[in-house]
């Protein structure tokens, strides 16, 4: 029987899923869904999921000691956490022009309101829109 081990093809994080779903030969997303849901009801999904992502082998990695192979893949996981955070950071520097700008006509729109409501005009604006 083959071995379990994490996808390099098929994966969103650590190919933890895509592994496993080859190993037991379901889809991804069930296995994924399911982490989701064991996480938000009970907490411990994503505390497998790391300890999987920790413990499984790459497919390249297979043939290495289980001490050597536990070192590559919590370096992999510091990486890759490192990119994805610096991805995210750059995407918020990207995004702050555009929601500087949503947040100051929301911000317009709830004046106009509150105007409208001081002036007397609210309950007709109210009853117009419904």
């Amino acid at each position: 029987m083959d071995r379990i081990r994490k996808s390099s093809s098929d994966k969103i994080l650590f190919g933890v899923c895509g592994g496993l779903a080859d190993y037991f030969a379901v889809d991804p997303v069930l296995l994924r869904i399911a982490f989701v849901v064991v996480t938000l009801i009970w907490g411990a999904g994503l505390l497998v999921y790391l300890a999987l992502a920790i413990i499984m082998p790459t497919e390249a990695d297979a043939a290495l000691p289980s001490s050597e192979r536990v070192r590559r893949n919590l370096d992999d996981l510091s990486d890759e956490m490192r990119e994805r955070a610096e991805h995210f950071r750059r995407s918020l520097d990207e995004d702050d022009h555009r929601r500087r700008n949503t947040f100051a006509g929301i911000l317009v729109l709830a004046g106009l309101v509150f105007l409208a409501g001081q002036w007397g005009w609210y309950p007709h604006v109210a009853l117009q829109a419904l």
